[in-house]
């Protein structure tokens, strides 16, 4: 049996987005129906707040909680030592397959 790996990685990307944005409308929902939110109708102050601390102030700290984890990534540092080592691993998986072939 014979699959592509990028298929498959692709495929799985593509369901983890799609369970991701439907946990999250259903997440949203959930709040903001305990905020008192009700469609098409004058919103209390508690549901307008509800909704600003939603659409405002949840996105502001996770792009913050992003920006502080993305600084403390030092995989840019690491890629020459990456690149090396595969370099170095290629190298001799291709001298394996040259003594195998021979």
């Amino acid at each position: 049996m014979f699959f592509s790996v990028a298929g498959l990685i692709a495929a799985f990307q593509g369901f983890f987005v799609k369970g991701g944005m439907g946990l999250t409308s259903f997440i949203i929902g959930v709040f903001l129906k305990n905020g008192g939110y009700v469609a098409n109708a004058v919103q209390t102050e508690k549901a307008l707040f509800y909704i600003e601390i939603c659409f405002i102030w949840i996105p502001i700290v996770l792009c913050v909680i992003i920006a502080v984890l993305t600084y403390f990534y030092k995989l840019d540092s690491l890629r020459t030592t990456m690149t090396e080592e595969l370099d170095n691993r290629r190298e001799s998986m291709n001298i394996k397959c040259e003594a195998l072939a021979e």
